[in-house]
């Protein structure tokens, strides 16, 4: 499950990178074959990825920069369709996943907070009363009472121990900030090119934002990848 969204990711990455290439938005007809191969390529490498490719590609700490392209003269080309279609296709429908996922986790951590907490003092309270009916007579309660209480006592605690693994494991306060913050950066981005009117400035925010996608997306599969219970 998790290398084919490591496939998809990687393959959406290789889709925009291609489009934002001069070569392909410059033409007028049918693309450079050289450039159309090599997308082909990249995308039979990605396909063919394995489990092991992937624990080796999060391994990577950080990409080998590069510059944006030169734009160059862009009248006459279909640069501002692309630009306006990288700002809808990618940054908003990116922006609108980061902001639910923020929510997603924001209610999974208070949930879980609060679960674990409960459990803790319900388990407390098991002790308690099965000391309160130990201590006044077997008489005190209901058949059976006791032993619900003893078992209440054991499993809480093993409830909790298990919530607490899963907050550690996905991290829901810090990756709901995370979600939030890349969501809010998309969103400038947006109106960024909405509002610049220069080219190479365009090109180069389009760069970097597929390069820092990049970066967030390795960040995600190195902690899934950390989460003992996941291939």
């Amino acid at each position: 499950m998790l290398l084919e969204r490591h496939k998809a990711e990687r393959l959406r990455l290789a889709k925009f990178r291609f489009l934002i290439q001069p070569d392909v938005w410059r033409s007028t007809g049918t693309i450079d074959p050289e450039v159309a191969e090599q997308l082909r390529h990249e995308v039979e490498k990605i396909r063919s990825l394995t489990a092991s490719d992937l624990r080796e590609w999060v391994e990577v700490e950080g990409l080998n920069p590069t510059s944006p392209p030169d734009p160059g003269d862009t009248t006459g080309t279909a640069f501002d369709q692309v630009i306006d279609y990288y700002s809808t296709k990618r940054l908003k429908v990116q922006s609108d996943f980061f902001h639910h996922r923020a929510r997603r986790h924001e209610q999974f951590d208070k949930v879980t907070r609060h679960l674990s907490l409960a459990l803790f003092f319900g388990s407390v309270l098991a002790v308690f009363f099965h000391l309160l009916i130990k201590r006044i007579g077997d008489e005190a309660g209901p058949p059976g009472l006791e032993l619900l209480l003893i078992v209440l006592a054991a499993s809480l605690p093993t409830l909790g121990a298990g919530i607490r693994t899963l907050r550690l494991a996905y991290e829901f306060a810090r990756n709901t900030s995370r979600y939030r913050a890349k969501a809010l950066a998309l969103d400038r981005l947006r109106e960024i090119l909405r509002q610049e009117t220069k080219s190479w400035y365009k090109i180069k925010e389009v760069w970097y934002s597929e390069e820092s996608l990049e970066i967030e997306h390795r960040e995600w599969c190195r902690l899934m990848l950390e989460a003992e219970w996941l291939p």
